[in-house]
């Protein structure tokens, strides 16, 4: 009997699960699976579960999660990386070019006549070249500070002062303030006397 099935599966090429479907009716005589794939060899396979049954993922409710877009983020971290990288990169380089190919500089006398300037005390090119080119002359820097203060200096004089004016002001009372306007005291006068007229005769009297 197994001779024929073998023969069987072989000969006529019946697709496994149709062989398998029959051997399954033979009951008796075949009673394992592991049986079957003995009796029919490499022509006829097993099964696998994963084929012989129905998966469904279906056992739980299907959730969507719901947070933020990271897009934003994202792209910022990509625009700062390329600005830093377009920044980093050239910078490094110039660099890495000048201490190969120039070098710092080494000390050396002064020839005669030469009067060095400012930025020729300076060891490395690149420091050279920035107080060269982007720093003021310290000779200039160190003069408008003096300039700065003497200005402040010359506010607390000012001020000084007139607080003292103001306190003898108070103290003697003898002395008219800088926001003093004279004027004629003319019409004072007239308007005084006047009044003094008007309380001695009264106010109604034609003069």
């Amino acid at each position: 009997m197994f001779t024929y099935f073998r023969d069987l599966s072989c000969s006529l090429r019946i697709p496994s699960m149709m062989l398998m479907r029959k051997l399954c009716t033979l009951q008796p005589k075949v009673k394992s699976i592991k049986s079957i794939n003995l009796v029919t060899g490499s022509c006829v396979r097993a099964p696998s579960p994963y084929m012989s049954s129905v998966l469904r993922h279906s056992s739980s409710k299907s959730n969507m999660v719901v947070k933020s877009s990271e897009f934003m983020n994202k792209k910022i971290f990509d625009s700062l990386h390329f600005f830093v990288m377009l920044g980093a990169v050239p910078c490094l380089m110039l660099v890495f070019f000048v201490n190969v190919f120039v070098g710092p500089a080494e000390l050396a006398d002064i020839p005669e006549g030469h009067e060095p300037r400012y930025w020729e005390y300076h060891r490395h090119p690149i420091t050279r070249f920035i107080a060269k080119h982007i720093f003021q002359h310290p000779q200039k820097v160190y003069e408008v500070a003096l300039g700065q203060i003497a200005d402040k200096q010359e506010q607390l004089e000012l001020v000084e002062e007139e607080r003292w004016f103001r306190r003898s002001q108070r103290i003697h009372g003898d002395y008219r303030g800088w926001y003093f306007i004279p004027s004629s005291p003319v019409g004072v006068v007239r308007g005084r006397k006047e009044q003094e007229l008007d309380q001695e005769i009264g106010e109604f009297v034609s003069r």
